[in-house]
């Protein structure tokens, strides 16, 4: 905040109150992943995307951390839509054929 040459001086105080929210943020999201990750002992990007997903609080964050997808999943999922689309383009222009 106090780089940004654009910006008026911000207070000591607000700088302070800013970056103590941040902190008690972030701590917050990894305690409660990490609470839900009972048999490990390690903080895991999926705990994160879980506690995201499930905390409607925190469910702005979703974009930022989504819920992991294989690279097979996703690519099978992708198949499936192209399928499908192609399916109703299909049908669409037989509609109009007929017409």
């Amino acid at each position: 905040m106090k780089s940004s040459p654009d910006q008026p001086h911000f207070s000591q105080e607000s700088v302070f109150l800013v970056t103590k929210a941040t902190e008690l943020f972030v701590d917050y999201l990894a305690v409660t992943a990490h609470k839900q990750e009972k048999e490990s002992r390690q903080l895991t990007y999926k705990g994160l995307s879980k506690v995201v997903e499930d905390d409607e609080a925190l469910q702005f964050l979703g974009d930022i951390v989504p819920p992991k997808v294989l690279a097979k999943d996703f690519l099978e999922s992708m198949k499936k839509k192209s399928r499908k689309s192609s399916i109703e383009v299909d049908s669409s222009s037989s509609n109009s054929e007929s017409e």
